[in-house]
């Protein structure tokens, strides 16, 4: 007689039987698979995946030290998807996985350039993020998008061309400006994120999705003609076809523990970043030859107070990196064993290929299979039970062009910040697949893939789906959107006023839109306009800022509440129900007055440009946002101006406002003449020479833009330490004699004192007080000098202290013959070069006729050491280049073609209409 429990269990049998056969499908767990391919050019891994609405093939970097993903999404016409959303900074989503909440990471996507129904009204704060790319080392922050993302589902008894796409409708990730690319495979439009966090790498996205296995197991493929395999869902089995059989390659696998790194270290931990994302291994010893490389023991273990050390997997290097110690060692033995009469190799003294350091000649080489007779190389991971085995085809790289053939080492020396001891890179990784199994904390791999059976990653037989995706998309998009493919570039004329040396910008503001001049300020976090009440600002537009507006709550400088009904007499545009309103704190850079005043919504328009004739039609923003300032702000600023443009590094500058992340200026020398801004795209800048057009952005030298963590006076209030525009100045020269400087003054400090920036508060560069007497006393030492034979006047003229007679000194084209004056920047291969009609000023006036050297004496007050200003601005074309954190610069413009800022053929619509 059964027992009651044995009758349950036969039961329970058949209904197990009865549900497998009645449900097939739902016992078998999904495996996806994306295709994985080398980049001949850059050596780096990419992976194809199908993306957007509708579905389109699309080439990912495969990374495996990132957090989340990244697509290249600026505006509707890099990113055209039905489907895509944003994030709204209110949901816990949002926080949970450290994308922002509250602000400074909530962006409105009002003035985002991408369209979205859910953005139609200022205020919608959404999720903003910090992206990196890994191998520039650039970082920036972007809003965080979901959209539609697709791979294959992989069946064991169809070829898997022919697998149904299983698609992840809430694919997450963060949108990044087009020059990430920078450093990337041709052809990807985004980086996939493989690490090992548990929130928004792409098997994060499917466990949570489909709740399958976190599990995901890679082949990489060993050139640009083969294709590898990505497998996610699953621990195996994980299939090649041979010619006559199946192999199940998951029995192949050593496995070692994966390590925790404590402490993040390194830019591809982003800001917020858990630091385990990256999967760190516990090599104990390398052999190469069977003999042990001798290395300190405590390079090899994770330190854990600073994650310094260890050993990790990473994509993002296209050959191993070791710690300088261990290179060295590891080369000394590497050469030794090579000469050794099993192989009998010499290296070859001056290897002309960088970067490689060790090489052999190919003739003296033995090949079979693609894999070079070198000593083998083995990396010890535990206590000797597990050992990765490199072989040559895995240590060696081939160099072959007109004048070489070489078979060079491909391990190179850690010569960067990066703190961890040894990254083992794609090279290395090549024809082996590794199983990276997070829920087991462990790392399986087989290595000698070509071994076993003679197999290589293309036996999965996986075809890339987005290998040619480029040129097609490319021509539909050209044909379906012709008119998204030109980026819209805004100009607006920019003057110097002849009392103050101060620049203008003229724009059209109000409704109706009227020419209005505003001082240009490369120094405040947002713009202002004088605005006491209707007599002053009459418009019929704008309208006030709530102060529970989101806007208002997360922008530095903003401040709540003030009541619309005191503004003016006129409260037409003040809610009664709603009185309460935004307000700012704000401050005129030149008399440094400060108050707190409304904030503002109204039009403003630009000319957008037209390249043939500069006279193009009006691109109007109708969500100008500004402050509005007293009448007494205007003191100490040009005549006829009636408030401030912003243009510093922050989100209400005008160029943000427009949805420009970059701009350039050329800055003219005479309130005769017009310069220009140009607003969006970042070339060309054509000026016209008589007949000849002439592209200037083809001149432009590029400097590091640098980051001050402290905010200065003119960040009032702010929590944006960087909205000014600071470079890495490291020497000045005159005449070519390097000026005696205290370095650290040239370094900005943790107090935030200190370094060099770009400015147009001042009509002078202004110099930190030892500075400007060793810059002064060598000025006038080389003046002095055979070659200019100058003499310095006891009479200068104020607030100049160095002049010169006028009688005595040789004018050019290029200015008065005076000593050259070189700002270098970096390590000597970028100068801005100040020629005398730069750096001098010509004072005429009754009885005296000077020339007055236009540096200043900044005072002990000035906490940068070096502020660059107006006169040794002019007749300059500058960009600055806020998305690629660079700064772009042409100071020799009248050399070139005896060109001037005036060649732009701007016309200042401005001029005639103001006072």
């Amino acid at each position: 007689m059964h027992s009651p429990l044995s009758l349950l269990m036969i039961r329970f049998t058949f209904f197990l039987i009865f549900f497998i056969l009645l449900f097939p499908n739902q016992t078998q767990q999904t495996t996806l698979i994306s295709p994985v391919s080398k980049d001949k050019h850059s050596n780096l891994f990419t992976l194809s995946v199908y993306i957007k609405t509708p579905l389109r093939p699309a080439k990912l970097l495969l990374d495996l030290s990132y957090l989340y993903p990244w697509t290249v999404c600026e505006d509707t016409a890099s990113y055209n998807s039905s489907t895509y959303r944003f994030h709204e900074c209110t949901e816990d989503f949002c926080e949970s996985i450290g994308f922002a909440n509250p602000s400074p990471w909530c962006r409105d996507c009002y003035y985002s350039n991408l369209t979205s129904p859910q953005c139609s009204q200022p205020s919608t704060m959404v999720c903003a993020t910090y992206v990196t790319n890994p191998v520039t080392d650039a970082y920036d922050t972007d809003f965080a998008l979901v959209d539609t993302l697709a791979l294959p589902s992989l069946s064991l008894t169809q070829p898997i061309h022919n697998n149904q796409l299983i698609t992840l409708s809430n694919y997450t990730f963060s949108c990044a400006p087009s020059y990430f690319l920078k450093g990337l495979p041709k052809g990807v439009i985004g980086l996939a994120a493989l690490g090992r966090s548990n929130k928004l790498t792409l098997q994060a996205q499917f466990n949570s999705a489909f709740s399958i296995s976190r599990s995901l197991a890679v082949c990489f493929p060993g050139s640009s003609k083969s294709t590898g395999v990505a497998f996610f869902g699953t621990r195996g089995p994980y299939f090649a076809f041979t010619k006559s059989k199946k192999i199940d390659l998951s029995k192949n696998f050593t496995y070692t523990p994966l390590l925790d790194n404590p402490i993040g270290v390194g830019v591809t931990d982003g800001f917020n970043s858990p630091p385990y994302n990256e999967y760190y291994i516990g090599l104990t010893s390398i052999r190469i030859n069977g003999q042990h490389v001798p290395i300190n023991a405590s390079l090899l273990t994770i330190n854990k107070e600073n994650g310094v050390g260890g050993t990790k997997i990473t994509t993002r290097n296209p050959y191993t990196l070791l710690e300088p110690s261990i290179y060295k060692a590891f080369t000394e033995l590497f050469v030794k064993e090579a000469s050794s009469p099993s192989f009998n190799l010499r290296v070859v003294a001056n290897p002309v290929k960088k970067p490689f350091k060790v090489c052999y000649s190919a003739k003296g080489l033995m090949v079979t299979n693609s894999d070079p007779k070198v000593p083998i190389i083995e990396f010890v991971l535990g206590k000797e039970n597990a050992v990765w085995r490199i072989m040559g085809a895995n240590s060696m790289v081939r160099v072959k062009n007109k004048k070489v053939d070489l078979w060079c080492l491909g391990f190179m020396e850690r010569v960067t910040d990066e703190q961890t001891s040894i990254m083992m890179g794609g090279k290395q990784l090549e024809e082996n697949l590794v199983h990276f199994d997070v829920e087991s904390n462990r790392l399986g791999f087989f290595s000698l893939l070509t071994s076993h059976d003679s197999l290589f990653c293309g036996d999965f037989k996986v075809t890339d789906f987005a290998k040619h995706v480029n040129f097609f998309l490319i021509i539909f998009f050209i044909l379906q959107f012709p008119n998204q493919t030109q980026q819209t570039t805004l100009i607006s004329p920019v003057s110097k006023d002849k009392q103050t040396n101060l620049f203008t910008l003229s724009v059209y503001l109000k409704t109706p839109l009227r020419p209005t001049k505003l001082f240009l300020d490369l120094s405040l976090l947002f713009p202002w306009t004088v605005c006491n009440d209707p007599a002053t600002y009459n418009s019929s537009d704008y309208h006030f800022l709530q102060c529970r507006g989101k806007i208002c709550l997360t922008t530095p400088g903003f401040q709540s509440c003030l009541d619309c009904r005191n503004f003016g007499r006129n409260t037409l545009h003040c809610l009664s129900s709603s009185p309460g309103v935004c307000s700012a704190f704000l401050i005129n850079p030149i008399t440094k007055a400060f108050t707190a005043d409304y904030v503002l919504v109204d039009k403003l328009a630009l000319p957008s440009l037209n390249q043939s004739t500069h006279h193009g039609q009006l691109f109007s923003l109708p969500n100008y946002t500004f402050s509005c300032a007293p009448s007494f702000f205007v003191e100490g600023l040009p005549k006829g101006v009636t408030g401030l443009a912003a243009l510093g590094r922050s989100k209400l500058s005008i160029q943000a406002q427009i949805g420009s992340r970059s701009f350039a200026i050329c800055f003219p020398s005479s309130s005769g003449s017009t310069g220009v801004a140009f607003f969006g795209k970042r070339s060309p800048y054509f000026a016209f020479s008589n007949s000849t057009k002439i592209d200037l952005s083809k001149n432009l030298t590029y400097t590091h833009l640098i980051q001050n963590p402290i905010g200065t006076e003119y960040d009032l209030f702010s929590t944006s330490p960087h909205v000014e525009y600071y470079i890495g100045l490291t020497s000045i020269r005159v005449n070519g004699q390097r000026v005696p400087i205290k370095a650290s003054l040239l370094t900005i400090n943790k107090d935030g004192n200190g370094g060099a920036k770009i400015a147009t508060r001042t009509p002078y560069t202004l110099l930190e007080p030892s500075i400007y007497k060793a810059f002064t006393e060598l000025f006038i030492k080389e003046a002095s000098s055979s070659r200019f034979n100058l003499t310095v006047t006891n009479n200068p003229v104020k607030p100049f202290k160095v002049c010169y007679s006028a009688k005595g000194l040789m004018v050019r084209r290029r200015g008065p013959k005076v000593p050259i004056i070189d700002f270098v920047l970096g390590k000597e291969d970028v100068v801005w070069r100040i020629m005398g009609a730069n750096s001098m000023v010509r004072v005429k006036m009754e009885k005296v006729d000077l020339w007055c050297l236009g540096f200043m004496d900044g005072g002990e007050e000035e906490r940068t050491s070096i502020v660059l200003g107006g006169k040794q601005l002019e007749e300059n074309l500058v960009q600055f280049e806020v998305e690629y954190n660079r700064l772009g610069f042409f100071s020799l413009l009248n050399s070139h073609h005896s060109l001037s800022c005036a060649d732009f053929k701007v016309t200042d619509f401005a001029k005639k209409h103001v006072k």
